[in-house]
């Protein structure tokens, strides 16, 4: 959880050993610039809405997959759902 009150910085913890994901979904503009800027630098996967529609429990294993897959990286995979707002 992030926002512009800081909201989630009590729980962030440099050099944490436990295995994290980022998830973002957002339509904002500063939200697609951050997650452009950390695609970048760590893995990252697009959540396909229509697949989460379509096969909600066989998408969410692909993806939960694909996140362990990537969870050994200096950085946490990305999860992102960002749209433009139009």
């Amino acid at each position: 959880m992030t926002g512009g009150s800081g909201l989630a910085r009590q729980w962030a913890t440099a050099g944490a050993d436990a295995a994290a994901v980022v998830l973002s979904g957002s339509c904002s503009q500063m939200t697609q610039r951050q997650v452009s800027a950390y695609r970048q630098l760590a893995p990252a996967q697009e959540v396909q809405v229509k697949r989460c529609l379509q096969d909600a429990d066989g998408y969410a294993l692909q993806l939960c997959d694909w996140v362990a897959a990537n969870s050994h990286q200096a950085l946490a995979p990305l999860l992102f759902a960002t749209a433009d707002a139009q």
